[in-house]
């Protein structure tokens, strides 16, 4: 039987994993409950990317969705002494697949009540920084790709953003002839690429 996690448990056993793994960043994380359950809001500016990030809080994500069938369920995990959630298995879902990992020695078996929402946001240091890479990039006038003071979301750089899977080109700006993209989804995938941690 598992042991059911209560959504202001689940924020603060998220906030202090996140204070583990990253103590240079400060989280903003909140809760809120509605008819339909509850979600944990994790926010925080420029530090570790999103990606990052996530891995470690949806970890406590105690809610799964599956769009094919339009169907909400749940999940269960294995919480360790030290604080690390690992996934065990699926509730309730279509094919309820469960972990190859044994549970692990002192863990326990538990259910986090709510969802749990990332959402990372840039100073504005850390976006002209980035404007400043794809405009040099792209041999443009940084100031072309803003307009009062925002990103601008109707120009294309004869540019691409190296992916993740290739480790060679992963978050690199790469000079593109045969195709162009736009500023804004730019700058959103050069970030997803990029830490940055205060000194």
């Amino acid at each position: 039987m598992s042991e059911w996690i209560d959504t202001k448990d689940q924020a603060a056993l998220i906030r202090a994993a996140l204070k583990k793994a990253f103590p240079g960043t400060t989280f903003r994380v909140r809760l809120q409950r509605y008819a339909g359950g509850s979600t944990v809001y994790v926010r925080w500016t420029d530090g570790p990317t999103y990606r990052a990030v996530t891995a470690i809080a949806n970890s406590f994500d105690g809610r799964r969705f599956d769009g094919m069938t339009d169907h909400a369920y749940a999940a269960e995990h294995y919480l360790t002494p030290e604080g690390e959630s690992i996934f065990a298995r699926e509730v309730g879902g279509y094919d309820n697949h469960v972990s190859d990992e044994p549970m692990p020695q002192g863990a326990k078996a538990v259910r986090y009540s709510g969802s749990v929402s990332c959402d990372r946001e840039l100073s504005p240091d850390f976006e002209a920084e980035l404007l400043g890479e794809l405009a040099q990039a792209a041999e443009v006038e940084v100031e072309t790709l803003t307009r009062n003071g925002y990103v601008r979301g109707d120009v294309k750089l004869p540019l691409a953003i190296g992916r993740e899977h290739d480790e060679e080109l992963a978050g690199q700006i790469l000079r593109m002839s045969n195709a162009e993209e736009y500023t804004d989804r730019l700058l959103h995938q050069l970030a997803g690429s990029r830490a940055r941690v205060a000194q």
